[in-house]
């Protein structure tokens, strides 16, 4: 079931052009005590993926997640990371609103001194 909401996920943002094709972005929203993050992965590839995934672990195989993709709503956050993070839009988390994700505080940008 999970595996197939991350392929149904990965195939919509694909589909919609929300990403460029040298940048895989995350999604974030915080939905409750749970910070979800969808990633889509290996963009231009025949065969693309995604994956979401919840923190703290989600305790039940019964997930509902809902992305209504509006790129109009979506902004940046900034948090350091491999690719740009993003919020924003309607999410749902098994049928409740999730707000947009904000960075923890103290998050900083990787060190890129060199040795």
């Amino acid at each position: 079931m999970t595996k197939c909401i991350a392929y149904a996920l990965a195939a919509a943002l694909l589909a919609s052009g929300a990403h460029t094709a040298s940048a895989t972005p995350y999604y974030k929203w915080q939905c409750g005590q749970y910070t979800v993050t969808l990633h889509a992965s290996n963009v231009g590839s025949p065969e693309p993926y995604g994956s979401i995934a919840f923190e703290p672990h989600f305790p039940s195989r019964d997930i509902r997640f809902k992305w209504n993709v509006d790129h109009s709503a979506l902004r940046q956050v900034d948090e350091p990371a491999e690719w740009a993070v993003f919020t924003g839009g309607v999410a749902y988390l098994n049928g409740k609103r999730c707000k947009e994700y904000v960075a923890k505080a103290g998050a900083s940008q990787p060190d890129e001194r060199q040795p």
